[in-house]
């Protein structure tokens, strides 16, 4: 059927060559298309970090009160220094005699897992059972969505 369309040999190899370069160009098309699109699809589902928010609440031992904040201001002061951190403090519950508050908001779960590895805080969690007066109260939240922030009341 060829050697009818063409007068010889040479121009059905021609023939044939154009057709395996034109063939490769749309394979070589299709390959780079669905390698891109994956790639892209694995940008798109990878995983995003979200801020997280840590409130810790505990009553501590009154007679363990001033070493315990002597050791958590201590902690304070290098924890704010650390990268990853948006905020951490520290607070005294003025309701509740000896109820403290840990209030800590982080970019990542890597930065607070940094966080509790560090030897300051470590030193903390060791003597932490020393200082507490019953069952701690401690929440991770993660931060998907802020809808709004109220405006500043100072000038």
């Amino acid at each position: 059927m060829l050697s009818q369309i063409f007068s010889n040999s040479e121009e059905i190899v021609k023939f044939l060559v154009e057709i395996f370069f034109i063939v490769f160009i749309i394979f070589s098309a299709i390959v780079i298309y669905i390698v891109t699109g994956k790639q892209q699809a694995k940008t798109t589902l990878k995983k995003i970090d979200v801020p997280l928010v840590v409130a810790a609440r505990f009553k501590i031992k009154p007679d363990k009160r001033e070493e315990f904040i002597e050791l958590s201001r201590s902690v304070l002061e290098q924890t704010i220094a650390e990268a990853g951190v948006i905020s951490y403090s520290f607070y005294e519950d003025l309701n509740l005699q000896n109820h403290f508050i840990f209030f800590e908001e982080w970019q990542s779960r890597e930065a607070l897992e940094f966080h509790l590895n560090t030897p300051y805080l470590e030193r903390l969690m060791q003597k932490f059972p020393e200082f507490i007066n019953g069952e701690p109260n401690i929440r991770v939240y993660e931060i998907n969505k802020v809808d709004y922030e109220l405006p500043s009341t100072t000038n």
